[in-house]
């Protein structure tokens, strides 16, 4: 597929799927909040804060691979391809067990630290079903997830996520509506990341059957890794730092509020990011191919985002 195509097909379904998740977005708290009160909307907007830091284990990896992976497939390499894939993929085995224990502990002792009713086995169990997704994603999928982007094929993973999504919030929504409580919700919604999993499964299988992770990793390749890691951790600060701080220092309804405040807020940054996700693997690509020609297109690209970001703001 060309990349002007690949890049439409990324705008196209990145950008439908904010407008998506904007629309179900603003249905599911207004629910969330008649149906169990404004404490568990709180402790869901915390929840998911919170695991913003968990994934600090992860952070750089992603970064770092789809990096390897755009210079392998910019010049057609399938052997270093796969050996970066099998490098990542025993990155994310390792991230993936040290994330499982990360999030037992804690749903054993958030609980303890904050002000609230909500029963212990509650919220117990909503923390582990809304982070038991990511798991699979670390030990099964993640790493397909990653060649698809770096090889202009975004669109894939966010029509999937659009898909996933959108079943996991009308499935809140009808299960809300009937009664159920927030623990059988937050299961369903956890079940929508098995669905992903086998589906990007199938999908490398029957489009990249050259794929062999039995290879011979190489380390070196994402080993800048460390170095992605502390521009990681700046964002991680500054974009959740707000849930964080009222999470322990006021209350879960407090919380709530703040939360439906800031939804807005983040639309606009997913959006912005479809378009940078839309554009980089070209970028990328003309950065190993022709030098002249990324420069250029960087300079255009650079002067549309800001202005789009400008005018969304």
């Amino acid at each position: 597929m060309k990349d002007k195509k690949k890049i439409k097909y990324n705008l196209i379904v990145g950008i439908a799927g904010q407008l998506i998740a904007l629309v179900l977005g603003v249905m599911v708290p207004k629910l969330v909040l008649d149906h169990y009160g404004s404490e568990v909307n709180g402790l869901l907007s915390s929840v998911t804060n919170i695991y913003a830091y968990i994934s600090i284990v992860e952070a750089g990896i992603a970064a770092a691979a789809c990096q390897a992976l755009y210079k392998s497939i910019a010049q057609k390499d399938q052997k270093q391809t796969n050996a970066v894939l099998a490098a990542t993929n025993k990155y994310y085995q390792r991230t993936g067990a040290i994330y499982l224990g990360l999030i037992i502990l804690f749903a054993a002792l958030y609980p303890v630290f904050i002000q609230t009713d909500i029963p212990y086995a509650t919220i117990v169990l909503v923390i582990l079903f809304n982070g038991l997704g990511n798991v699979v994603n670390y030990f099964f999928h993640g790493k397909y997830l990653i060649l698809l982007k770096a090889d202009g094929k975004n669109y894939i993973r966010a029509g999937l996520e659009i898909f996933t999504n959108t079943f996991k919030q009308i499935s809140k929504i009808i299960l809300i509506s009937i009664g159920y409580d927030v623990v059988a919700v937050q299961f369903t919604a956890m079940m929508a990341s098995l669905v992903q999993m086998i589906y990007i499964s199938y999908y490398i299988q029957k489009h990249y059957s050259w794929i062999d992770l039995s290879v011979r990793p190489d380390l070196a390749s994402i080993s800048q890794s460390k170095h992605v890691f502390v521009h990681e951790i700046n964002y991680m600060i500054s974009a959740n730092i707000d849930t964080i701080l009222l999470t322990f220092f006021s209350t879960l309804k407090v919380v709530s509020v703040y939360s439906l405040y800031a939804l807005l807020y983040s639309i606009i940054e997913r959006t912005l990011r479809s378009v940078k996700e839309a554009f980089e693997f070209k970028l990328a690509n003309e950065y190993y191919r022709n030098r002249e020609v990324f420069l250029k297109f960087f300079e255009a690209y650079e002067t549309y985002y800001i202005t789009i970001a400008f005018a969304l703001l």
